[in-house]
């Protein structure tokens, strides 16, 4: 039987520019002996089915993880600890130090923090794009002595901003809004929490189910800010607020513990830490009763599930220093052929 190549054009319905590409399959069909009858067709695909295709690897944990010495960013397919899944690196040498990847609603974008060619211009915020693996710089100090830092971006629910923490007002972080399109152009961005007036901002989190962030001030409460009106909420005590996917929860770290409150505070509970090891550093959402979050067993650090219904705990990484977890919720894969006939 031979086998000849033929073109599947895929169409674009909804707003997902990465379904708008062409796909390469291979099939033949021998219908007389020695005679070849090729097929050509339009393969049309709605954008809300397109990860459907491929679930398998539309979901996943974009973590930083330490390769021979080196700081990488990386994909885990699936989610899944028994699927076998191997990590997938994003970054090189070259992005140093990433930190605190957080994933936009589609999952096709990550936007992070690190110095951009080891070590100069401080830390500064990148987006990096899953399809194509291209990286783009967000932020730079355009001050005369370039000291300032951004940390921990994330995106709001559509992606076209991204909040940051900054030093750019002075030594005490503040919570600053950019338009994700303007980038290095946009320069200090919208200030929503200043540093300047003594409350200060860390471990800032967009809420994808409403216009509000989440942050840790400098005396350890957490607040809640629309970032257009500015009206500053407190409504709990810890650090590393993280909304839950519909923006009615939010999970966050207290003393080594894992704790749930509702938005507005109510409903404060502690996780119980299963098998007596405590919760610690970044956390995200995986679904609405399910959070991935490093913990640090025998000597390693590494991402484990929790189901905050029964605080049971499933290990997923197998690095010994893998941290700052972000649940992707749709990646869309390109198709892939291997091998020529």
């Amino acid at each position: 039987m031979r086998i000849r190549r033929a073109q599947i054009e895929v169409n674009k319905f909804g707003p997902n520019p990465e379904a708008d590409e062409t796909a390469n399959l291979w099939f033949s069909s021998e219908m007389l002996q020695g005679q070849l009858v090729e097929f050509r067709y339009v393969a049309l695909v709605d954008a809300q089915d397109y990860p459907s295709l491929n679930r398998q690897e539309s979901t996943g944990i974009v973590y930083v993880g330490d390769d021979g010495g080196i700081s990488r960013l990386f994909f885990l397919p699936c989610c899944n600890p028994s699927s076998g899944s191997t990590p997938q690196p994003l970054t090189d040498g070259f992005i140093a130090n990433p930190k605190f990847p957080s994933a936009s609603v589609g999952g096709c974008l990550v936007a992070f923090e690190a110095a951009p060619t080891l070590g100069s211009d401080g830390r500064r915020i990148f987006s990096l794009d899953l399809l194509n693996g291209a990286i783009k710089r967000l932020t730079v100090d355009q001050g005369p002595n370039q000291s300032s830092n951004d940390f921990h971006p994330v995106f709001n629910l559509d992606g076209s901003r991204f909040a940051m923490i900054t030093t750019r007002s002075g030594s005490n972080t503040s919570l600053n809004v950019e338009d994700s399109f303007i980038g290095l152009s946009g320069g200090q961005g919208t200030v929503v929490v200043s540093g300047t007036t003594g409350v200060g901002a860390s471990d800032a989190d967009w809420s994808h189910g409403r216009n509000e962030i989440a942050f840790t001030d400098l005396f350890g409460r957490i607040s809640t800010v629309d970032p257009v009106s500015k009206i500053i909420k407190v409504v709990g005590s810890g650090n590393n607020p993280r909304f839950s996917p519909g923006g009615e929860k939010i999970g966050y770290l207290s003393a080594n513990s894992l704790f749930v409150m509702d938005r507005d505070g109510g409903n404060n509970h502690s996780i119980p830490n299963a098998g007596g090891v405590p919760a610690q550093g970044d956390l995200t959402w995986v679904d609405d009763h399910t959070i991935a979050m490093p913990r640090t067993v025998g000597g390693n650090t590494n991402i484990y599930l929790i189901d905050t219904n029964t605080s049971a705990s499933v290990k997923l990484t197998v690095g010994s220093t893998d941290t700052n977890p972000t649940f992707v919720r749709c990646i869309v894969r390109r198709a892939q052929i291997t091998g020529e006939p």
